[in-house]
């Protein structure tokens, strides 16, 4: 069975926002308290951001998680 996404994951969201925000990465991690290589391995789809890191990632960018309508 194969499973079909509709939608992009909060992942790929903020990585997506990364990568189109305009700023370096290192410009990005160091307003975000995250290590470069962090962010570099992240956009790369190397390793995950911590729950932490996320929200520090976030903010610094502007981004918001908010409920999407769902069809019934």
């Amino acid at each position: 069975m194969t499973v079909q996404r509709t939608s992009l994951s909060l992942s790929d969201n903020l990585r997506a926002a990364v990568l189109t925000d305009g700023r370096s990465l290192r410009q990005i991690a160091t307003q975000a308290s995250v290590p470069v290589s962090s962010i570099s391995r992240f956009t790369r789809r190397e390793r995950g951001l911590s729950c932490r890191a996320m929200d520090r990632v976030a903010g610094v960018l502007g981004v918001q998680l908010r409920p999407v309508a769902r069809s019934a």
